[in-house]
């Protein structure tokens, strides 16, 4: 479920840039920053969602190798409007290629443990953040974005 919601934010910012390139209904951006770390290290490859808490328009941004990120609203790397934000943190594990162990031609072939080997590398592809940084209701993240000094460190706990 709460990739979902990831989704309809990402979907719902790319219409809100989308439909409002130029215009009136437009808001000013201001630079944003940050970087997203855990356990001290950088997270890479995550995507940094800046959901409004006011009438804001939604600002995402994807970390680089080393947990940086720049947010964008309507132009690539523009910012992030002027307000109150929940931020949301979610990051999918490239999936890993299954093994299957060696067969032993002396010995008659045991599916089970090729089957739970290759489940077992599954489940180590799936693991990523902690579940609470991707749902809006439980992220303890939150940013206030200005006219200038908008570099947020967010650091997640495991």
């Amino acid at each position: 479920m709460s990739r979902n919601v990831v989704c309809l934010l990402l979907c719902a910012g790319l219409l809100i840039g989308c439909s409002s390139q130029s215009g009136p209904g437009r808001k000013p951006v201001y630079k944003v920053t940050g970087k997203v770390t855990m356990s001290g290290g950088p997270v890479a490859n995550a995507i940094v969602t800046f959901s409004p808490k006011e009438r804001q328009p939604v600002a995402i941004g994807k970390t680089d190798n080393d947990g940086k990120f720049t947010v964008t609203t309507y132009d690539p790397g523009d910012g992030a409007a002027e307000g109150d934000f929940v931020v949301l943190v979610t990051k999918q594990s490239a999936p890993q290629a299954a093994t299957v162990p060696a067969h032993d031609p002396s010995k008659p072939f045991d599916s089970s443990a090729a089957h739970s080997q290759s489940a077992g590398a599954k489940a180590a592809a799936d693991v990523g953040l902690p579940e609470k940084y991707s749902r809006i209701d439980q992220t303890d993240l939150k940013v206030n974005v200005k006219q200038s000094g908008n570099d947020f460190p967010l650091e997640l706990k495991p």
